[in-house]
């Protein structure tokens, strides 16, 4: 989809315990955006926001910006 549609973003999700990895890692099969819960989730298999963040940060690191 992404190849042929780059002008669309993917929003794809699963659910239950063995849906989680597609919160976390669906970017690497092109998913474009993901979900995470904020103060409390509505189910026992949402991930916390600050979780993702941290998991995001060591599967999609940002390089770092050289000193001049």
């Amino acid at each position: 989809m992404p190849n042929k549609h780059p002008e669309y973003p993917i929003i794809a999700s699963a659910s239950g315990n063995a849906g989680r990895i597609t919160r976390l890692a669906g970017g690497l099969f092109g998913i474009d955006l993901t979900f995470a819960s904020g103060v409390k989730g509505s189910n026992p298999w949402q991930i916390p926001v600050e979780t993702v963040q941290e998991i995001n940060n060591v599967i999609y690191p940002v390089p770092a910006k050289e000193a001049k």
